[in-house]
């Protein structure tokens, strides 16, 4: 950087009336630039005398002068020198500076001029370049990595000038500051402190016949890059994993792990690969943990979060009605989120329900016969960690003829719903049944009842007239089709059984079997329907008129 003088304004010259007559020989003498410098030739001030006249220069800085040279300086052409107008007589230099007389003594010898205690040195040529300069070496480290460290850089002054030292002007706290800085002959040491912070600061370097020279300085802090900073996790017990990635690592030195979660576990490091597992939540809550990375005093943390198992028995269906014959039943459920260590746990609140099984998502039951003279309810009772579900069991003391009038949901294997009314036909023999595709009561299907099975039954039939349409009537037909939309028009062709399964299940069960005389063929019942025959219009209607709205068989009762 190039350094100027820092120049007084000029101030305009008093002529003292007691200057004395200047001695034009004496003058002659002391005519040039002189520089007073101090043991060390070191300058601030410099005197220009001319024609009479004194120009003083003055600087904040100082200046080396050698070889009649004022080194590392701007040419003296400044105008805003004080001028003194001066006078030498007899060895004495008399001028005015603004304030006082100045009058002290002056003499030359050998080269060198001595004005009252100052020493004068002529300066002939004023460069701005500087008579030395100090020369780092260039592989003097300069970036620095987080750790404690000791550095010796290495340096040279060109042009050296005895009793001149390097000395540091300013140095960063983190490299121990002025005062943490050796100087020896060719040799800076200095001692780098660790820090979890990135830094930078400067060194500046000074001799007193070269040019300040300063040095930029880093120390870059490690940083901890992680692919993730969180996870959440299941509740079930896992193991997982996350990666990282540490710039301006120091080497030899590894990151430290560290958790606060105890059901965190087998935490390990694969060069950047961390690893861990987790405990099963069964704490009914969701949980949080924090894994820690450390590198030279650099952290990244690494959230986790885990859910509580959610465990849920689910049931298929939670009742059902049973006859009140004895029997072996079965009703399927699911675990939803299963814990490792935990068992599902059955049991009845009543007597008459025993031999509960798991069957892997069956739960199979006995019922005894029911001759208590009434109908009857119990639960199985399903208990798994915290969870519990009922299933309950009502079962009849009879299926007698009077069990079946009333109001029933007829539901066939296609998942389609009808809801019939069982009326009483003839007392213990037939029922009337209405509802279906929407029959009214005055068009009935008779149903036969078996009064020594305790089931019912119901074949082809012709069911009288039936409105299709306010404009058409005509005779409706019951009757059976097989998968093929094959039926035999006439009556008496049976089409289904209802009654208890060997499950103890209400449940209707096609016809499969062969036909007596005259067909001789065998006939597997698939769905019934309704047909309309219109006699005077030869017209034809099928109830319900689409195949996907019939009900198929086997049809389960509610």
């Amino acid at each position: 950087m190039k350094k100027t003088f820092f120049l007084l304004f000029l101030v305009p010259a008093m002529i003292s009336s007691c200057f004395q007559s200047m001695s034009e020989i004496e003058s002659t003498k002391i005519a040039g630039t002189w520089a007073v410098v101090d043991e060390n030739d070191m300058t601030s001030r410099v005197f220009v005398f001319d024609m009479g006249y004194a120009y003083e220069y003055r600087s904040r800085n100082s200046y080396f002068v050698c070889d009649n040279v004022l080194w590392g300086a701007d040419p003296l052409e400044d105008p805003y020198a004080d001028k003194h107008k001066y006078s030498l007589n007899d060895g004495i230099l008399h001028y005015y500076n603004h304030y006082n007389e100045v009058t002290t003594s002056l003499r030359i010898e050998n080269g060198v001029m001595t004005m009252g205690n100052d020493r004068c040195l002529p300066v002939k040529d004023v460069n701005e370049s500087y008579y030395s300069s100090i020369d780092l070496s260039k592989n003097n480290k300069r970036n620095f990595l987080s750790k404690d460290e000791d550095v010796e850089w290495k340096y040279e002054i060109d042009n050296p000038v005895e009793g001149f030292n390097l000395t540091v002007a300013e140095a960063p706290m983190w490299c121990g500051g002025v005062e943490g800085v050796r100087v020896d002959d060719e040799r800076i040491c200095f001692s780098v402190a660790a820090s979890s912070e990135t830094l930078e600061g400067r060194f500046v370097f000074k001799y007193a016949s070269a040019q300040d020279v300063e040095v930029e300085v880093e120390m870059k802090a490690p940083e901890i890059e992680l692919d993730k900073t969180s996870a959440s996790l299941k509740y079930n017990a896992a193991q997982y994993s996350f990666t990282y990635e540490i710039k301006n690592r120091v080497e030899g030195i590894q990151p430290t792990i560290e958790c606060d979660a105890d059901w965190v576990t087998e935490i390990s490091d694969d060069g950047g690969t961390i690893t861990y597992a987790v405990d099963a939540n069964v704490s009914r809550s969701a949980r949080h943990g924090r894994i820690t990375l450390t590198y030279c005093g650099v952290s990244a943390e690494y959230n986790l979060t885990q859910s509580y198992a959610r465990t849920k028995i689910v049931l298929e269906e939670t009742s059902t009605v049973l006859v009140y014959k004895a029997a072996s039943c079965m009703f399927n459920y699911a675990i939803k989120d299963r814990l490792e260590d935990a068992e599902l746990m059955m049991q009845s609140d009543v007597e008459w329900i025993t031999d509960i099984r798991d069957d892997g998502g069956v739960i199979t039951y006995s019922v005894a016969v029911n001759n208590s003279g009434s109908s009857r309810s119990g639960k199985i009772i399903l208990s798994y960690s915290d969870q519990t579900a009922e299933y309950t069991v009502t079962q009849s003391y009879s299926r007698a003829y009077a069990f079946w009038v009333g109001d029933w949901i007829f539901t066939g294997a296609n998942g389609i719903a009808q809801k019939v009314k069982f009326s009483p036909g003839v007392a213990d023999a037939s029922f009337l049944m209405t509802g279906l595709y929407g029959l009214a009561d005055d068009v009935p299907i008779t149903v036969n009842w078996d009064e020594v099975n305790q089931t019912w039954d119901i074949s082809s039939q012709n069911l009288g007239k039936y409105n299709v349409q306010i404009v058409r009537t005509g005779n409706a037909w019951l009757y059976g089709a097989d998968e093929n939309g094959y039926y035999i028009p006439v009556s008496m062709i049976p089409i289904c059984t209802g009654g208890v399964s060997n499950e103890g299940k209400l449940v209707v069960m096609p016809y499969d079997g062969w036909l007596q005389a005259p067909y001789y063929r065998h006939l597997k019942v698939n769905t019934m329907f309704v047909m309309v025959y219109e006699e005077s219009g030869n017209q034809i209607d099928i109830l319900p008129d689409k195949n996907l709205d019939r009900l198929t068989f086997p049809i389960t009762i509610r």
